[in-house]
């Protein structure tokens, strides 16, 4: 279980357990607008995959931009 889902907040009579999902875009060159595509897809992607995780864009090189939004 990861750090952030293995804390429970105590609200009231209620326990509230948060998962934290990010996309991460190390990318230099590229546009912001093109970074944030790419952090976006990524997040989503994090989700996909059971949440509570990072997942970190792995191209090599510098400057190429996502078609259509989809991770290769």
């Amino acid at each position: 279980m990861g750090c952030v889902a293995a804390h429970e907040f105590d609200i009231g009579e209620s326990v509230l357990r948060v998962t934290a999902s990010f996309g991460v875009c190390t990318r230099l060159g590229d546009s912001l607008e093109a970074m944030l595509k790419v952090a976006d897809v990524l997040l989503y992607k994090a989700k996909r995959e059971g949440r509570d995780r990072v997942v970190v864009d792995e191209r090599e090189g510098e400057g190429d931009s996502l078609d259509a939004g989809v991770v290769p």
